[in-house]
């Protein structure tokens, strides 16, 4: 039953004290003061900064490496009406960031429009073929969001029609652009500012910071946090520091009546109320709609629906946006189905420590979500490769704690090009090399395994019957957004009993009834427990559960929910951490 090693966290008497002075000064739960000591915020100062957000924690833009030279350069566009383009990647981020940069320049009353490549018939970043043609039509300004920092021969021809590029951006890049005006990127080598781990759209705004100073405008747009918090989860960068504030601020802008009407109605197609909307809804139900567009139609349609001012035009434009969201699920359950065949036909030769696999057939729009399917199937990581034209694109998600971009590094004379994180990765290559790039990818994952240990799931806290209760999740509820750097919190809870009235729901998820040690039931919820365990082998069976705390759906009760992450019998061994 037990899935995964668990991690107790180690007793701690001063760590005890601060908690219970974080309880009487923050008036918080001692479950969540002692996991916020955990965390790091210790004292009483951090933890309220932590938990009330401001956008004066955010850093000073200048301190970015060229940002002085791009925001100088933009506030000049700005005032004298020069023609500005915004050319986004087709991804979540590129979106939101384009989307960030149009309607704010413009509330400055800049002259702006946008571009979003098609995935298909443009490919990814700046093409020569867009400066060419924002070059006839008199452009000026040009930024590239999420995208430029690898594109030297397009930036050069604009340099060569005289328009300046700025970039921004936030990957990895091993040779700046040199033909750009300005290039922001936190990661570039030379760049001191002091946090690294902004998406493209926090960059951006960012840049709109540094623009409304030089203009004498509101250098702090709180508006256009929530595009800058859905962008910033579904890039999956970490939410803490500066992405913390940002993205927290964000979501209390989704909550709000003063909401956008592209993204109220984005919402509504997600089935997400505004006032309950989470950290999860974003990950799970709004970006991937966004993506969708990118994926199998063009991403200007996003970008137009993330803009859209009125109410009616707003929810005809999410429709479109459901409609291609539809036809992705479509492509994503043919490609699924296809792809485990093949995984299934290479795994019977030999277990192996990565899958690569390749089709013809296959639609490059959707292989990162497929790949990603196969890794939780087998637990390794997938690489997806979609050909076309001659050429294969694939996709790459990682497993366990494997860096697929280390790996990919290894391998990389077999590829035309390649970039991401060690996360996730695309790459594109000629098909007649793959089977070498299967077999040297195989490799490079294996020595990473050979060291790697097994999962863990380390546990902030367990907690006592007396604890589970609605104040404890309304608690929790101020550290949301959860995300990478920022992990949901994990509770333990010993002993309790399985309820007769326990039972599978839906498609193959256990729904429990526990009975904890005062007598009182809580609900809980494990997802795709029920292809691994009974129902009518545990009831009567005390369990230890580790989940999430959350709140009910107020037709339910609107009482306290765990979602299991990990279940096994009551006295199992739990290791300390150190």
């Amino acid at each position: 039953m037990q899935r995964c090693t668990w991690i107790l966290p180690r007793a701690d008497a001063p760590l005890e004290s601060d908690a219970g002075t974080l309880h009487r000064e923050l008036g918080l739960p001692l479950a969540v003061a002692r996991l916020l000591c955990r965390r790091g915020y210790r004292d009483v100062e951090s933890a309220r900064q932590l938990l009330h957000p401001s956008l004066e924690q955010l850093l000073d833009p200048l301190l970015m490496m060229d940002m002085d030279r791009a925001s100088e350069r933009l506030a000049r566009a700005v005032r004298e009406r020069e023609h500005i383009v915004i050319n986004g990647d087709y991804d979540t981020d590129g979106i939101t960031g384009t989307a960030l940069l149009v309607s704010e320049l413009r509330r400055l009353g800049a002259r702006v429009d946008f571009f979003i490549p098609d995935r298909e018939r443009d490919g990814y970043g700046v093409t020569p073929r867009l400066v060419q043609r924002a070059g006839e039509v008199g452009v000026k300004v040009l930024i590239s969001v999420d995208c430029g920092s690898s594109d030297h021969e397009a930036l050069e021809k604009a340099r060569a029609l005289g328009i300046d590029a700025i970039v921004v951006d936030h990957h990895e890049i091993p040779q700046r652009p040199q033909a750009a005006w300005a290039v922001l990127n936190p990661k570039r080598s030379d760049c001191a500012y002091p946090f690294k781990s902004l998406s493209a759209v926090g960059v951006a705004y960012k840049l709109l910071q540094a623009v409304g100073a030089r203009l004498q405008r509101d250098a702090t747009p709180e508006d256009g946090l929530d595009l800058v918090i859905l962008g910033t989860l579904a890039d999956v960068q970490p939410v803490v520091d500066e992405n913390r504030v940002m993205a927290a601020l964000g979501l209390a802008r989704l909550r709000s009546d003063s909401l956008r009407p592209g993204v109220r109605a984005l919402l509504a197609s997600a089935g997400v109320r505004a006032e309950e909307v989470r950290s999860g809804h974003i990950g799970f139900r709004m970006a991937p709609r966004l993506n969708a567009v990118g994926r199998v139609a063009r991403g200007k349609l996003g970008v137009d629906l993330l803009l859209a001012a009125d109410t009616r035009v707003a929810g005809e434009l999410a429709s479109r946006v459901e409609g291609q969201n539809t036809l992705r699920k479509q492509i994503q359950e043919q490609m699924v189905t296809e792809a485990r065949e093949s995984a299934a036909r290479l795994w019977s030769e030999a277990p192996r420590p990565a899958l690569v696999l390749a089709s013809e057939s296959w639609h490059h729009g959707v292989v990162g979500i497929v790949a990603a399917r196969l890794c939780d199937d087998y637990g390794v990581p997938s690489v997806l490769i979609a050909i076309h034209n001659g050429v294969g694109r694939g996709s790459i998600r990682s497993a366990g704690d494997v860096d697929v971009r280390a790996a990919l590094q290894e391998t990389s004379e077999l590829l035309l090009k390649f970039g991401g994180h060690r996360e996730a990765c695309g790459l594109t290559i000629e098909p007649e090399k793959i089977p070498a790039f299967r077999e040297r990818f195989e490799v490079a994952v294996g020595r990473q395994l050979d060291a790697a240990v097994p999962p863990t799931l380390h546990v902030d806290a367990a907690l006592q019957a007396i604890e589970v209760e609605p104040e404890l999740v309304d608690a929790l509820d101020r550290l949301e957004p959860f995300g990478t750097g920022n992990p949901e919190p994990l509770f333990l809870l010993e002993g309790a009993r399985v309820g007769q009235r326990s039972r599978l729901v839906g498609a193959g998820h256990l729904k429990l009834d526990l009975e904890m040690q005062d007598g009182r039931t809580l609900d809980a919820i494990a997802f795709g427990w029920g292809r691994d365990v009974n129902p009518a082998d545990v009831i009567g069976n005390r369990l230890d559960a580790l989940g999430y705390m959350r709140r009910q759906d107020p037709r339910w009760g609107g009482g306290c929910q765990l979602v299991v992450a990990d279940l096994r019998p009551h006295g199992t061994p739990v290791g300390e951490s150190p």
